[in-house]
């Protein structure tokens, strides 16, 4: 069919043809514009070189004339995007290659030509001169015998999101003679062809013809259509020699449209006219490349579609091509369509489904009227059934998705289409390994199977990514349902499922076996990226139809992979499913069950917290470990009981399972084993307040401690032991005292665990230690840039957030903003795990109390400061206890209950000092010497505070030690006879800072 062809009645309303005219003027309009040697005619959209035309694309062409009519004036970009892509929203990269490819057309830069200036900022201004006059005379003989070259193709149908595919063709054109646009079906190669012609079209003088292929069924019949397309009928059997005769002189497009079905005849039609012509083109589309000499491969993406869906707005939703094509043909299908925040996510899905694959998505905006935007996102998985709909004016294969399929299935070869069954079993991108396991099965060798592969690449069936270090093969998701319906109707799936699933088991064994020596960034790059298909093979093996022995095992070595990808929901439910799919012989305690016995409490412990199922699963796991005589095993799971109750509620439960621990790691070939056991046991001493058994064992773990030769200890014991000692020796030495040592083991274990990479261990360092001693001792900076330092790691770990959301509130309380800061907090302390890290709460109970109170909800702040006291009672976690005393005392003063008050000081005293916490002796002895100060026993407030004071060898410059020596100046001049009454900050009561 020939461009200038208008007998099918309709023209393509392309924007950037619609858009010339609107401003180009009619055939009547005989003006030219000259410049340099060159003739612009505006009303035939041709710029002619002194008589010869110049090949300029139509876009370039319509940036040109709005230029060149305007000449000396500044264009806006604006303007141009208006004039040449009316009514669409593109990239201004599109319009830089549109202004570069004019620049090249006229020859700018050669000599002293100059045309075009850039106006930074704003446009462009055409700066030669410009003569306005009637047409030149051009070569009549030339004129006469060339049809017109402003006939346009037929489409009827807009184009979205292909502009710049367009730019690039359109320049390939210029300098290559053969280009093949290459994509699976329903790509839109057809329209995007179709639009490439159309843009230029009108620099071929002898025109542009385009031959549709895809009625053909005999290949000999290729050059026979070409030849009636141009008008030449052949006289013989064979046309081509005809055919290329009349071509030789001629200047001229040949789109060849749908080569796939005939790819043969296609390639050697297409190379003979290259080579045997010096101004004909070529143009093909097809699912694979022709291989011809002197082609040039373009493939086709697909439409850019949103890949976030929470959250999306409307307007973020429409600046993806996928999501405008969607909304138009749903508005075509039902004109009353929208879409908004609400069902924007249910289209931003099918889009993503789909692949971006514009045929598909056309078919799937056509069931938008029968099915709704909702229900038609939950239809999707039967989107062979569901989109089976398209217009009847389209080609057979086109009208529906599996039509589409089958057009590209039928015409592989048996063993490719065998390759392209089996692959549909995986999910996302894999390597060359995995697919050639899976896909070669009996009857193939791996050779020959992955030159099927190759092949299925050049087809456009499956896509591979050569950016990384090794290439990774996909296919679209559209592809892959498809191929997996063959596969099931050749009763094919559940071997593939079998050789998939034992790929897999093979490679977890050897990912399980590698976990422990190799570098850890080394092991995830090799095994992180088989997550997915893990999850596939786990899913298969675990079913009625798959193989239990296989699955299990697979679980159990899923673990690690599990752990590192913090992937805790899908270890707990998978694990929970093949404890209860174990065969008879498996179930009586063997290994296997122990490990998954293991694992199923662990990630129970991480995703709900420490409880009885947790706890079970541990019981269990030791049992059959002790049975065995697995030393690891029994550690492992006499760490999760200890880790269940001291970070529980029971401090007294976990010293028993810490002492239990200790005895069984003398027996492990692990030398660092029984320092692990010194560690948690002088962790619970510390959180039971027995401070200075807590700090002596700590200095003795940190003396004889032993570095691991692998990354065990991260596995087995979640957090690196030097981190958790240091964690917990500098809360003991600032309770004791010693707030300047404190912040310096609080600086070492950040740079520790920093220096490790090992999240855990960082979230200990600053969560549970480093921040909570820099307010304790009024460390306002240091605080902060552990805060920041945490907020690294929430990226990774999103359940850090909530602790610095509580530290942040705490902070704004003491900062002076009691009501946000209390909010704040308040609903930070609903977030944290109900059943974990209790020791470590008390603090964030104690100031979410004094922000009440400082806000005036006194009855909230007394129920919140008796809760706190009545959790520490209860659990043991009592090294917070004393402070939480003398807050309750502040409240009691505060009330106007002076007695009360004194009794809760002397109470609290009486705590820190059995505990040695001269700290909560100060903070105490301050409180109290007040209190007696405003009951004008100024002689015994000064000698008790006074002796307090001196029990302190640093840290005087710390927040306490600085309050207590002005309040002991005050004492001082009241002693002296001073009448005015001792100053006391009612507001600064209970402040920690």
């Amino acid at each position: 069919m020939s461009l200038r062809d208008d007998s099918r009645g309709c023209t393509l309303r392309h924007d950037c043809r619609s858009a010339r005219r609107s401003f180009l003027g009619t055939d009547s309009d005989r003006r030219t514009l000259s410049f340099g040697p060159f003739h612009l005619l505006p009303a035939r959209e041709l710029l002619v070189r002194g008589d010869q035309p110049v090949r300029i694309g139509s876009r370039a062409l319509g940036i040109l004339v709005a230029m060149a009519e305007r000449a000396g004036e500044v264009v806006s970009k604006r303007e141009l995007f208006d004039i040449v892509w009316p009514n669409t929203a593109v990239e201004e990269s599109s319009l830089r290659v549109h202004v570069a490819a004019l620049r090249r057309a006229l020859g700018e830069g050669e000599g002293d030509n100059r045309y075009i200036a850039t106006i930074p900022g704003r446009g462009y201004r055409f700066v030669a001169p410009v003569a306005t006059s009637g047409h030149p005379a051009l070569r009549q003989t030339d004129a006469a015998a060339r049809p017109r070259t402003d006939g346009i193709v037929v489409t009827g149908i807009r184009i979205f999101g292909r502009d710049d595919f367009v730019a690039s063709l359109d320049a390939l054109l210029h300098e290559r003679r053969l280009v093949t646009v290459v994509g699976p079906g329903g790509m839109g190669k057809t329209s995007v062809a179709l639009a490439v012609t159309d843009c230029v079209a009108p620099r071929y003088s002898d025109g542009a013809f385009i031959v549709e292929l895809a009625r053909l069924a005999d290949p000999r019949l290729a050059p026979t259509a070409l030849a009636t397309t141009l008008g030449k009928p052949a006289r013989s059997k064979d046309a081509t020699p005809e055919l290329l005769e009349f071509l030789q002189d001629k200047h001229m497009l040949v789109v060849l449209d749908n080569c796939e079905h005939l790819i043969d005849a296609a390639a050697e039609l297409a190379e003979r006219i290259t080579q045997n012509t010096s101004q004909v083109s070529v143009l093909a589309t097809s699912r694979e490349p022709l291989r011809a000499l002197g082609e040039t491969v373009a493939r086709l993406p697909s439409l850019g579609f949103p890949t976030r869906l929470e959250g999306l707005t409307t307007a973020e939703a429409l600046s993806f091509p996928a999501m405008q094509l969607f909304l138009d043909r749903a508005k075509a299908t039902r004109s009353d369509f929208e879409l908004d925040d609400s069902t924007v996510p249910f289209a931003a899905d099918i889009c993503r489904r789909l692949d971006g694959i514009p045929l598909a998505i056309e078919l799937a905006a056509g069931r938008v009227d029968a099915f709704g935007i909702r229900e038609l996102a939950s239809l999707l998985d039967e989107r062979f059934r569901v989109l089976n709909r398209g217009r009847r004016t389209a080609l057979p294969r086109q009208q529906t998705l599996s039509a589409t399929f089958d057009w590209s299935y039928e015409l592989l070869s048996e063993s490719e289409q065998t390759v392209l069954r089996r692959l549909s079993v995986f999910v996302g991108a894999v390597s060359m390994e995995p697919a050639l396991a899976v896909a070669a099965g009996s009857g193939h060798s791996t050779s020959d199977t992955a030159a099927v592969i190759a092949g299925l690449v050049s087809k456009s069936l499956v896509a591979a990514d050569t950016g990384g270090p090794v290439t990774q093969y996909r296919m679209l998701e559209s592809t892959r349902s498809y191929a997996r319906e063959k596969l099931i109707e050749a009763g094919e799936s559940s071997a593939a499922a079998r050789r998939h699933a034992s790929f897999y088991a093979a490679l977890l064994d050897r990912a399980h076996s590698e976990f422990l020596s190799k570098p850890l960034a080394e092991w995830m790059a090799e095994y992180s990226s088989s997550i997915d298909n893990v999850h596939v093979a786990i899913d298969w093996a675990l079913s009625p139809d798959g193989d239990s022995d296989v699955g299990v095992a697979l679980t159990a070595n899923a673990v690690p992979l599990w752990t590192r990808l913090t992937l805790l929901e899908e270890c707990r439910t998978r694990v929970e499913r093949a404890l209860s799919v174990l065969s008879p012989d498996v179930a009586r305690g063997g290994k296997r069950e122990m490990q998954l016995f293991a694992a199923f409490a662990a990630a129970s412990t991480l995703t709900k917290g420490p409880g009885p199922e947790s706890e079970l699963a541990w019981l269990a796991t030791l049992q059959i470990a002790e049975r065995i005589g697995d030393i690891d095993y029994q550690l492992r799971a006499l760490w999760g009981i200890w880790i269940g109750h001291h970070t529980g509620e029971s401090q007294a439960k976990a010293l028993e399972a810490a002492r239990q621990f200790r005895e069984v790691a003398t027996l492990s070939s692990d030398v660092a084993d029984p320092i692990v056991g010194d560690r948690i046991i002088g962790t619970v001493l510390w959180a039971q307040g027995e401070l200075q058994a807590a700090r002596s064992t700590m200095e003795r773990v940190l003396r004889s401690y032993v570095a691991p030769s692998d990354r065990s200890h991260l596995i087995r014991f979640q957090f690196d032991q030097r981190v958790t000692a240091y964690s917990a020796l500098s809360l003991t030495l600032w309770l004791q005292g010693f707030p300047e040592q404190a912040m310096k083991i609080v600086e070492t274990s950040a740079q520790l665990a920093q220096i490790l990479a090992h999240d855990p261990s960082i979230f200990h360092a600053i969560a549970l230690s480093g921040c909570r001693v820099a307010l304790l001792a009024g460390d306002r900076p240091s605080a902060d840039r552990l805060l920041a330092l945490l907020q690294g790691a929430v990226a990774r770990q999103v359940s850090y957030g909530v602790w610095i959301r509580a530290y942040r509130g705490e902070i704004m309380i003491r900062d002076g903003d009691p009501e946000a800061g209390s909010r704040l907090l308040e609903v930070a302390l609903t977030e944290l795990p109900k059943a974990a890290f209790h020791a470590h709460y008390a603090p964030l109970r104690a100031a979410l109390a004094q922000g009440f109170a400082a806000a005036g909800r006194v009855d909230d702040a007394t129920i919140a400061i008796e809760h706190a006291l009545a959790l520490a009672e209860r659990t043991g976690d009592v090294w917070y206890f004393p402070e939480l005393l003398r807050i309750k005392g502040e409240f009691l003063v505060a009330r106007r209950a002076p007695d009360a008050a004194e009794e809760t000081f002397l109470l609290s005293l009486d705590w820190a000092r059995r505990q040695g916490a001269l700290a909560w002796e100060l903070r105490t002895g301050i409180s109290l010497a007040r209190l007696w100060a405003e009951q004008d026993r100024i002689d015994v407030a000064h000698a008790f505070l006074s002796e307090l004071r001196a029990r302190f060898t640093e840290g005087f410059e710390t927040v306490d030690l600085v309050e207590a020596a002005q309040l002991l100046t005050r004492l001082e001049d009241s002693r002296r006879g001073d009448t005015d009454e001792i100053e006391t900050d009612k507001s600064a009561r209970g402040k920690l800072l």
